[in-house]
């Protein structure tokens, strides 16, 4: 009865080492598992965040670009115009001025 009790003894307790092996194996599977899927979620997470703030700051860029363009044909604008009315002014004098000293001779 001793020997038998030893062998069952060890029987299980190689059983039950073969068991914790097992479901060791198992955790450890599943926790690789788990840590490669939560850091796949968070790589697409990442880049879909990265994308839709590439997409807003283009946005603001262009819409900013489009505003700073519009300033600037508006002043090209206001220069040219005071620029045509200034030469016009200054030609009109001399003109006037040609024509008042040719007419006192």
């Amino acid at each position: 009865i001793a020997i038998q009790s030893a062998y069952r003894g060890s029987v299980e307790r190689k059983r039950f080492s073969e068991e914790k092996h097992r479901n060791d194996s198992a955790i450890a599977l599943q926790r690789s598992y788990r840590s490669f899927a939560a850091s796949s979620a968070y790589a697409r997470q990442r880049s879909s965040s990265i994308a839709i703030q590439s997409a807003y700051r283009g946005s603001v860029e262009r819409k900013r670009f489009s505003e700073e363009k519009h300033r600037n044909d508006s002043a090209i604008a206001l220069q040219r115009s005071y620029r045509s009315f200034a030469a016009s002014s200054a030609y009109a004098r001399q003109r006037s001025s040609s024509i008042a000293i040719q007419s006192a001779y």
